[in-house]
């Protein structure tokens, strides 16, 4: 924990109660656009390693780009993009 901000060591997507997951897909990418972790498991998150391997290359600190594209159960598909902030 850092002063009054809750710190995360996993970078997760949180499916809301209200939509009925068929599938889904997480990428995070760097500023350069290079793919530093993909998955299709929601309960699998980033660890802010690249590839997600602890005894791998630490991501600096910094702002990355997170795209979530999901597929409910009536067949729609929909992307979520956002910004995420590593703090280290």
């Amino acid at each position: 924990e850092r002063g009054d901000m809750e710190c995360n060591s996993t970078y997760k997507v949180i499916p809301s109660n209200r939509i009925n997951l068929k599938s889904i897909t997480t990428h995070i990418f760097d500023l350069q656009e290079n793919l530093l972790f993909e998955s299709s498991d929601y309960l699998h998150g980033w660890n802010g390693y690249v590839l997600n391997n602890p005894h791998g290359v630490p991501c600096k600190q910094g702002m990355y780009h997170a795209v979530i594209n999901y597929t409910d159960i009536a067949n729609g598909s929909y992307e979520i993009k956002k910004d995420i902030y590593l703090l280290r």
